[in-house]
């Protein structure tokens, strides 16, 4: 009984996370706060997009809901590289933004016609795990800055510490799920929900992660 209680709530993490999240960083207003605002706006996007997603499984399940997937990595990378190219805009040189928004948009225009090709009935895992990939080389360069050259005593004090570590966090750990997580819905048998709700578990952390971010004060 248990179990089933904490699968169930399990199961429903990737919309109660955002929920909490998102209202906490209302309360605190940080949708005016610079670059932050993309952390909100990607908050909103899973919120939304995870709610669409449910309602698809549970009412509507002949049409299913994996476009809504192919939606949600698109518009995820895009936010989330808008926000890098925010927090980067103030401390790198033009022509190294430049560079950064060009590989963006050539990772976007290859992830449209990637999506366009995955089958429609299966978890877009190539795109995903593009996009995993991605995101992540911005984290790690994000952390290789701080250590050459750190503007703070204590980086735990910074909103974007957090916020970038809650994308590593979740991009690295599901990496290996959105990779292999179409070849499992091909047999339901090899466990693909338990998976999934691994993914559900490490993306409340991130959720997690960004809300302690909205308690910093420093940017």
């Amino acid at each position: 009984m248990l179990v089933q209680l904490l699968s169930k709530i399990g199961s429903y993490l990737d919309v109660i996370a955002p929920l909490a999240a998102l209202a906490f960083a209302l309360f605190k207003r940080e949708v005016w706060v610079r670059e932050h605002f993309y952390i909100v706006l990607f908050l909103m996007i899973e919120l939304l997009l995870n709610i669409w997603s449910k309602i698809l499984m549970v009412y509507y399940a002949e049409i299913g809901n994996i476009y809504v997937y192919k939606i949600n990595c698109i518009a995820s990378f895009v936010v989330l590289s808008l926000f890098f190219a925010a927090k980067w805009k103030p401390v790198i040189k033009k022509k190294q933004l430049d560079l950064l928004k060009l590989i963006t948009l050539l990772v976007s225009i290859t992830l449209l016609i990637i999506v366009r090709q995955e089958e429609t009935l299966l978890f877009n895992s190539t795109s995903y795990s593009l996009v995993s990939l991605v995101l992540c080389t911005y984290c790690i360069i994000y952390y290789m800055s701080k250590l050459e050259k750190p503007d703070t005593e204590k980086i735990t004090t910074l909103r974007s510490f957090w916020f970038i570590t809650g994308i590593f966090t979740y991009y690295a750990g599901c990496f290996f799920i959105f990779a292999s997580y179409r070849v499992l819905t091909i047999n339901e048998k090899m466990g693909a929900p338990s998976v999934w709700l691994v993914h559900n578990i490490v993306f409340a952390f991130m959720c997690i992660l960004f809300l302690i971010g909205f308690r910093c004060k420093n940017s």
